[in-house]
């Protein structure tokens, strides 16, 4: 619910510049349905104001922003922990090579065979449908 209502204020405070909220140093105070809502423009906390008790008690809202840059910074740490162990896996491991020409003569040789196999078999398939002998 905080969060439209920040975005709101924000775009109040943008569209109507001192005209809404007057700045008298540093921080912006801007009427909202609770009570007023606190910016300060030096650090950029905002708290919601309200009348509790007789009293005036501001509460710091909660930025949501706040957690997504722990999240941003945990995921940047993550991030070079993996690039690190990248750079160890590929120095250890060896590089890689292509087959050798004996490696494939040999594979030629053995795909030839399959395939003078499946051709054979294919031819006899052939004969016996010509033959009418079902299969």
């Amino acid at each position: 619910m905080l969060r439209p209502l920040l975005l709101a204020i924000s775009i109040i405070l943008t569209a109507h510049g001192a005209g809404a909220a007057e700045i008298t140093g540093r921080y912006v105070l801007e009427k909202v349905e609770q009570g007023f809502l606190r910016l300060d423009t030096a650090t950029g906390v905002m708290a919601l104001c309200a009348a509790k008790a007789g009293l005036w008690q501001c509460e710091t809202v909660r930025d949501n922003g706040l957690d997504l840059t722990k999240e941003l910074a945990d995921l940047r740490a993550e991030n070079e922990k993996l690039k690190s162990r990248l750079a160890e896996l590929e120095k250890a491991g060896a590089p890689t090579k292509l087959p050798s020409d004996q490696d494939v003569d040999r594979m030629m040789d053995i795909f030839g065979k399959m395939l003078d196999r499946f051709l054979d078999f294919a031819r006899e398939m052939d004969g016996k449908s010509k033959n009418g002998t079902s299969l």
